[in-house]
Order: structure tokens, then C-alpha cells, then sequence
């Protein structure tokens, strides 16, 4: 993995936005190896939905595993 990443506080900033704006769907462009879509899901409700797009095979099978591992695999 290339060395960007998203630092714990700000992934808790993207899950209380999305709390806050009451997201229920959201678009991430760009999952690299899922942490903040991990965080940005668990901010969704139960019936909320993300879908993220990743151009590069190896960094999606990652983010599926890690997002899979995270309980989220059905909202994401």
C-alpha cells in the first residue's frame, strides 16, 4: 500500500459528518485499503448504503477484506 493514509482522528471526523448530515447513501472515490470507508459506514444507519470505487484490483480485494472484517460488507 502506498504510504497515504487517513489518521484515526480525521476517520472519526468523516464518521461525526456523517452522522450529522444524516447521510444515508454515500459515493467514495478512491478506497485504497478501506479505512475511511470503514469509518464513514459505521456513521451510516442500519439502512444506509456506500459505494466506493477503487481503479486498482489488489487495493480493492484489501479494502473488501478489511471492510468485511469491520461487519460492514452489507451497507458497503
Amino acid at each position: 500500500m502506498p504510504a497515504i493514509e487517513v489518521a484515526p482522528n480525521a476517520g472519526k471526523l468523516l464518521k461525526l459528518l456523517v452522522q450529522l448530515s444524516g447521510a444515508h447513501r454515500i459515493l467514495e472515490i478512491g478506497t485504497l485499503a478501506g479505512y475511511s470507508t470503514i469509518w464513514m459506514g459505521r456513521g451510516l444507519p442500519r439502512s444506509g448504503t456506500l459505494v466506493t470505487c477503487e481503479y486498482l484490483p489488489q487495493h480493492a480485494e484489501v479494502a473488501w477484506a478489511n471492510i468485511d472484517a469491520a461487519g460492514l460488507g452489507e451497507r458497503v
